[in-house]
């Protein structure tokens, strides 16, 4: 289990004994303390000091992100461990912790907690460098 993950799990067992109204355990793969929302994107629990956030994204039209396709026998498989990838580089570059992540063959899900504390100890310098691994920016800001 991810640290993040696992801190914000104890903390908020703690603030929350006795009123969780979540569904049994053995009915998800998330900590009794927080709640599971349908497909999509929402807040899972808010606390003070944890924010899970559950997303959903979902390829339409036919389209395989990843896996065989039956109908055409094409084999996309190759494209699972560009998309596994892509969400652990993007939770560096955004101060994010990946929890969870499943990708499966027209759709993918994460669970991820956004690291506040990280975030806002980065200086304007670490911005722009982190910017700069995902744009090219500008003349301005490629010579910082």
């Amino acid at each position: 289990m991810n640290p993040a993950a696992k801190h914000c799990t104890l903390k908020q067992q703690k603030e929350t004994q006795g009123t969780s109204r979540a569904p049994p355990k053995e009915a998800t793969n998330i900590p009794r303390g927080h709640a599971l929302l349908p497909l999509g994107f929402g807040i899972l629990r808010r606390s003070t000091s944890c924010v899970l956030q559950s997303c959903t994204s979902r390829c339409v039209r036919r389209a395989f992100l990843c896996g065989l396709d039956a109908l055409t026998g094409k084999d996309y498989e190759y494209r699972r461990q560009w998309v596994e990838d892509r969400i652990l580089f993007l939770g560096e570059v955004f101060c994010i912790d990946v929890c969870a992540y499943a990708v499966m063959s027209n759709h993918q899900h994460v669970v991820l907690h956004i690291n506040m504390a990280e975030a806002q100890s980065l200086t304007d310098l670490e911005v722009c460098e982190r910017w700069h691994k995902l744009y090219k920016g500008t003349l301005l800001t490629q010579k910082l």
